[in-house]
């Protein structure tokens, strides 16, 4: 019984053999790796009463028995679309140059009943001037023979307003703000700021006027046979440093000589509440800058504090000669009872 089994052992090995090598010829590799090698099977010695199937008999039966292959089955695998990708060329760009918008230029803001002309290249205040300015003169009426005042309130009921005709700035030579004023509209006058630069600053060089005589409104029985006009100016008004506005807010009276002279008598110009400044502005506001004051203004200034105080000293020394009075009284009370 184990011969049997020995000898069915071994043809299934070499079955599997025979079958491994056929499907390598099948593959068509001409170089198997795979050996066949023939088995030898000696007979086992066996006791003489068992049948001993031989070992070519079961080699036959095996060889007898037919092997079928599968067949092979090739699988195409198909191969996997590249997918399409569609670039969209980018729209074109359009450039837009944008021109650049001109800074507007501010308008001047200077204070109210204020004069002022402007510097032709920056746009900016050049002379600005508040001031109340009366020009006074007599001359003889030649209907009455009689001697003539006149007060003449150029920036009061005359109305003077800025000639911007007239008027210029230039730091390089005389810079001129001209009012001009009438009482007839067919007769002009004139009053005329003249500012210079000066040595760390600027000055009020001279105030000039000039006055039509054939304007009857103003000038009632003036003999125009002598003079239809007259032109006055004044010396130096002041001087300042730059960056500096002047102030005097007291009255000051300016003799102006006259030409022609002789045409009127007694020609002055009297300013009060005058506040200048010329050329350079720090602020950049076309607002004054920070004022140097009069000498009349100043003298002024102290009087009022000394006054004040001498004031207020004469009350305490009065509530002190009133209060020793009373104490005194209190006293001399307390002495009477005392006494009853």
């Amino acid at each position: 019984m184990a011969a049997f089994r020995l000898t069915v052992l071994a043809a299934l090995a070499c079955f599997s053999l025979l079958s491994v090598s056929r499907f390598a010829a099948a593959q068509g590799d001409p170089n198997p790796n795979i050996t066949t090698t023939s088995l030898s099977v000696s007979p086992v010695p066996t006791t003489p009463t068992t049948s001993v199937m031989s070992t070519t008999a079961a080699m036959s039966t095996t060889a007898a028995m037919s092997t079928t292959v599968p067949p092979i089955v090739t699988t195409t695998i198909a191969p996997t679309p590249t997918p399409t990708v569609t670039s969209s060329s980018p729209s074109p760009t359009t450039t837009t140059t944008s021109t650049p918008t001109p800074t507007p230029t501010s308008t001047p803001t200077p204070p109210a009943h204020s004069y002022y002309i402007l510097n032709a290249t920056t746009h900016r205040v050049c002379v600005l001037v508040i001031a109340n300015v009366q020009l006074t003169l007599s001359y003889t009426n030649t209907s009455s023979n009689k001697s003539v005042s006149k007060d003449l309130a150029v920036t009061g009921n005359l109305n003077a307003t800025v000639d911007h005709t007239n008027s210029h700035c230039n730091e390089n030579s005389s810079t001129l703000l001209v009012l001009t004023f009438q009482a007839d509209p067919d007769y002009n006058h004139s009053l005329t700021f003249q500012f210079n630069e000066a040595k760390d600053g600027y000055e009020l060089t001279s105030v000039l006027t000039y006055l039509n005589f054939s304007d009857s409104t103003l000038f009632p029985g003036y003999n125009t046979s002598f003079t239809d006009s007259v032109t006055g100016n004044t010396s130096s008004i002041f001087s300042v440093g730059q960056g500096k506005s002047y102030k005097c807010d007291s009255s000051k009276t300016y003799s102006m000589e006259q030409v022609p002279q002789d045409a009127v008598k007694n020609l002055n110009v009297k300013i009060s509440g005058l506040q200048a400044q010329a050329f350079d502005f720090n602020n950049k506001k076309d607002r004054f800058d920070k004022s140097i004051s009069c000498t009349k203004d100043q003298k002024t200034s102290k009087i009022v504090p000394i006054a004040v105080g001498a004031a207020l000293a004469g009350l305490v020394v009065v509530v002190l000669i009133a209060y020793l009075i009373g104490r005194f009284r209190s006293r001399k009370q307390n002495s009477y009872e005392a006494l009853s």
